[in-house]
């Protein structure tokens, strides 16, 4: 499971940066053919929220070591990865949690040229299996932008990748064989991450949203509540929450199930790493700590 999703991974990762050029304050279009052939019927039912995400950070391997230190040396795996039309290798890490995964990348690579804060720079859902060029032809239907490898940029701006399709856009060097990068640490970690809990995303308008995510996905409301609707699967959790002054749209932080420990020392331990603590929000189950990790990205604990 792990190999299949490293390589969807390593595919996607590689269009964060691209979409952040699209999302930029003037946003460039991408010229690609028109899709022929019929476009896919809607909705494009999903099997999960969070297929995975993907993080643009200032230092890969830092980043890669500080989850190491985190969730364990055992969850974290590095590639070095061949690019095509005579790129230099990529290095990439990829953070396990559960069936679903975290691909790491350097910001400012891979078409995020200019690209200067870190970020989530995309997630990806599965949906049920389907013919991705019917897929992209919807998309064209529904003047939606597509970007490359499954990923499109949604009414906001915001690129989401769709797994499960066939017929997919390849990225890395045809033929080419990743690297393997030995493990970075072999230590105790210090909690264990059970699994996504939700992202949140930063949006123009709650119920535009709603609107939007139904009408392509069939998702629904599951709850509103402290200013955030959520969207569900059963097991993971999107997020909608609106912007706040000067906020632009996007993906604002990640969120993982830990085991359960004392607040107090897990706070401490990831200070100890470099982490600094965010005050909680309305929204947050009791004991979870929010933090900015040492390469920037926001998530939250959850017990």
């Amino acid at each position: 499971m792990h190999g299949a999703i490293g390589t969807l991974a390593i595919v996607s990762l590689a269009l964060g940066g691209t979409a952040q050029v699209a999302i930029a304050a003037t946003p460039q279009s991408i010229s690609r053919p028109d899709e022929s052939g019929q476009p896919l019927a809607l909705p494009l039912r999903l099997t999960s929220l969070i297929n995975h995400t993907g993080i643009s950070v200032p230092d890969v391997t830092a980043s890669a070591l500080f989850y190491s230190r985190l969730f364990g040396g055992d969850k974290v795996g590095g590639e070095l990865v061949p690019m095509p039309n005579g790129q230099a290798p990529s290095t990439r890490y990829f953070l396990f949690v559960d069936d679903a995964n975290v691909a790491i990348g350097l910001l400012g690579t891979l078409g995020s040229a200019g690209q200067t804060k870190p970020l989530i720079d995309h997630i990806a859902v599965t949906a049920v299996e389907h013919d991705s060029k019917a897929w992209r032809a919807r998309l064209q239907s529904e003047k939606l932008q597509y970007i490359a490898s499954e990923v499109f940029l949604d009414n906001d701006g915001i690129p989401i990748q769709v797994a499960g399709g066939a017929g997919g856009e390849p990225l890395t060097a045809a033929g080419a064989t990743p690297a393997k990068l030995p493990i970075l640490y072999d230590g105790k970690p210090m909690t264990r991450c059970l699994g996504f809990d939700h992202i949140m995303l930063r949006v123009a308008d709650v119920e535009a949203k709603v609107a939007f995510w139904r009408r392509l996905f069939g998702t629904y409301v599951v709850e509103r509540r402290d200013g955030v609707v959520w969207l569900s699967d059963g097991k993971r959790r999107l997020g909608f929450r609106p912007l706040a002054k000067d906020e632009q749209p996007g993906y604002d932080y990640q969120a993982f199930r830990i085991e359960k420990m004392d607040r107090t020392e897990l706070v401490t331990g990831l200070r100890t790493l470099g982490a600094t603590i965010q005050s909680p929000q309305p929204q947050d189950a009791p004991n979870s700590v929010r933090f900015t990790g040492p390469d920037g990205i926001r998530t939250v604990l959850v017990q």
